[in-house]
């Protein structure tokens, strides 16, 4: 006999041979007031004894291996999805504390033997049921994004309370045991063994594959920006002096979604004027050592041309005479002050966490809900027709790692025809199940190179290049002319 549970994802956890998914049962078979339902998925091996080589490997074309499986599951069941379940049996969990029983018992339902349905390919949109064929079971998708995080977040603090237990009086009267000298002398050496690996381990750390920060950040951003001044030197058919003029031209270049401004800093210390557009509160705030390099460069060269037109500095060996630079050898475009503005680029993607996007969760967390309303509602959107004026005459947009701004930095740039370059990161899948692969497959854009895919069919003179970083480092560029390299 199976039992039919449907409901909705708040919590998963895959393994290498089953999974679990916590449910918010919206219908159950038997017991309307169980609203946790805990579905443990057990998955098939898909490789019979016949299908088994003499030397006990798997035969190639015997259904698909247990790491497609967990992939197949891991896209086709997110969190905030309705899905339906043919389970096998129950395994009830008795309540076994008081917190337990006030939130009702969590029943628990088992589906063993998990099959993708064959013959639908890996859409994360069948609704075919992926059922173990010697029992008539299984589980399929009924809608997505029913939830949101907010929602699945709140089913969580609700079913899996994070509360600390009290201590009652007999527990304090307790004394604690004593530490003797070897026991403090073995928790030094402990301590000493750890900080002795996170050294080493320093310079791998750098390369790991994130976001990047502080100096990894800052060569990213000076790596993007040389790669910006080469495109559009190819653009003008000129020299690097030449694209960085024409960079500076109009409002400049636009770093899209910038943060702290790491792009912005690498183009101004190469003389390209820019400004940040992004809506935290930190806008264009770089760390103290970067805002300390920009502001020493800027130092340095107004010392230059001050040697240069007369002022001379003093040479060490005779105090008498002046050395002074000659002009011709001073950068040509001098490091210059980045700009910033806080708002949003062209348009607030949609389901966007703007709270902490805009700061307001941690600035006004003592403020009264009314006036956190009125405080989200003051960061502006920066597009054509804003007071700022920034985009109907700026010279390019570049973006490191924009999050959900990526489509919408590349729209923008392909129907006004401004030039760009654009790192993607994450994918957002969930936030953006609209993005698809193609419309025949109706596969959703669910991982880093389907996202840059989905971003080069936006218009055919995109190319895509690999930066010479760690990380998501492909960037995502057109220069909007014919024949473009």
């Amino acid at each position: 006999m199976t039992v039919l549970v449907r409901g909705v994802v708040f919590r998963r956890s895959i393994r290498s041979s089953y999974a679990t998914l916590d449910l918010v049962v919206r219908d159950c078979g038997d017991d309307e007031e169980s609203q946790h339902v805990i579905v443990t998925v057990q998955f098939s091996s898909c490789i019979r004894d016949q299908d088994k080589n003499q030397d006990g490997h798997e035969k190639s074309g015997t259904g698909p291996s247990p790491t497609q499986i967990r992939s197949y599951f891991r896209r086709s069941f997110k969190l905030g999805d309705e899905v339906e379940v043919k389970g096998d049996r129950w395994l009830t969990e008795q309540a076994t504390d008081e917190a337990t029983t006030k939130r009702g018992h969590r029943k628990k339902l088992e589906l063993a033997g998990f099959l993708p349905p064959t013959g639908s390919g890996t859409s994360t949109y069948s609704t075919a049921l992926s059922a173990n064929t010697t029992t008539n079971t299984g589980m399929r998708l009924v809608r997505r994004l029913v939830w949101d995080n907010i929602q699945c977040q709140e089913a969580r603090a609700r079913f899996y309370p994070t509360c600390t237990p009290a201590v009652s009086a007999d527990d304090k009267n307790y004394a604690t045991p004593a530490v003797s000298a070897d026991d403090n002398n073995a928790e030094k050496n402990i301590k000493t063994k750890r900080k002795r690996r996170k050294s080493d381990n320093d310079e791998e750390k750098t390369k790991a594959v994130r976001h990047g920060g502080g100096i990894g950040k800052r060569k990213q951003g000076e790596i993007i920006a040389n790669f910006l001044i080469d495109k559009v030197s190819s653009k003008v058919e000129g020299s690097r002096d030449e694209a960085i003029t024409y960079l500076n031209s109009g409002s400049g270049v636009i770093d899209a979604a910038g943060g702290s401004g790491h792009v912005s800093l690498g183009l101004a210390l190469r003389g390209v004027r820019s400004t940040v557009v992004d809506p935290r509160p930190t806008v264009g705030r770089l760390p103290k050592r970067d805002r300390k390099a920009l502001r020493m460069a800027i130092r340095r060269r107004k010392n230059e041309e001050a040697d240069s037109t007369g002022g001379g500095s003093t040479n060490d060996g005779d105090p008498n005479v002046t050395v002074a630079s000659p002009i011709s050898e001073l950068q040509a475009n001098p490091p210059i002050q980045f700009s910033t503005l806080r708002a949003w680029f062209a348009s607030k993607p949609a389901g966007v966490d703007t709270t902490y996007r805009e700061g307001t969760r941690v600035l006004n967390e003592d403020v009264e809900e009314g006036a956190q309303e009125d405080n989200e509602s003051n960061v502006p959107i920066c597009h054509m027709c804003s007071p700022d004026r920034l985009l109907p005459t700026c010279s390019g947009i570049v973006a490191l790692h924009p999050d959900e701004a990526t489509g919408c930095i590349v729209d923008f740039a392909v129907k006004h025809r401004i030039p760009f370059v654009v790192v993607p990161c994450c994918v957002f899948s969930r936030m953006f199940p609209n993005r698809l692969k193609s419309k025949s497959s109706g596969e959703i854009v669910s991982t880093y190179d389907d996202l840059v895919d989905w971003l080069v069919a936006k218009d055919p003179s995109i190319r895509v290049e690999t930066l010479p970083f760690d990380g998501a480092n492909k960037a995502v560029w057109s220069m909007f002319v014919s024949g473009s390299t």
